[in-house]
């Protein structure tokens, strides 16, 4: 039985896939994905995999609660009264702070670490900021969604890297505008796609 190193399986397993013609943009997908073939093929005795490393993963830090998420004065009216809605990325380390502290607060979920690499929106009008929004990694699998898409395990393996969740939505409570929901998602679908292209992988 042969030996395999550590950084040797690492390597195939990023580009196991892509021989067998799955091409996937993010090496770590293909990891996850093959990693379970190499332990099968292991267990059938074609060669030994390096020891596995236990990691412990970080407790999460709840975001602290403090007067900046103060509750605000009711924003109450229609679309026109707001004035023009705009969805800026919460670019720097303070305004992600500020974003998971209104989600922690406000969210019935609460806030937890997305997965993969989020975009995390604030929702903005010219009297205030209005609600926050989050696009994130998509799950590895969930059936409802992908016999809605039509995927096979082929379709899911190839494509997953291309499909983002919508994981927070979240609209103050304090603001009260009829139809402010479905006037924030289109934009908000449209601007992700370049968006994303622009993060640094």
């Amino acid at each position: 039985m042969v030996d395999i190193s550590l950084p040797f399986y690492q390597e195939i397993s990023c580009s196991g896939w892509s021989i067998f013609g799955y091409q996937n943009p993010v090496l770590l997908v293909n990891f996850m994905l093959s990693k379970p073939l190499l332990e099968k093929l292991e267990q059938q005795g074609y060669f030994r995999l390096p020891v596995k490393h236990v990691f412990s993963r970080k407790a999460l830090v709840k975001p602290i609660i403090t007067e900046r998420t103060q509750p605000e004065s009711e924003i109450v009216g229609s679309l026109s009264d707001v004035g023009l809605v705009n969805l800026r990325i919460a670019a720097d380390r303070e305004e992600r702070g500020l974003w998971n502290e209104f989600i922690s607060r406000y969210h019935y979920l609460g806030y937890k670490q997305p997965f993969g690499y989020p975009l995390r929106y604030f929702i903005e009008s010219e009297r205030a900021k209005l609600g926050c929004m989050l696009f994130s990694g998509a799950a590895k699998s969930i059936g409802i969604r992908d016999r809605w898409i039509g995927w096979n395990d082929g379709d899911r393996l190839r494509k997953l890297a291309w499909v983002v969740n919508n994981t927070r939505f979240l609209i103050f409570p304090w603001v009260k505008v009829k139809n402010l929901a479905s006037h924030v998602l289109v934009p908000c679908i449209i601007n992700s796609v370049p968006n994303f292209g622009n993060l640094s992988f």
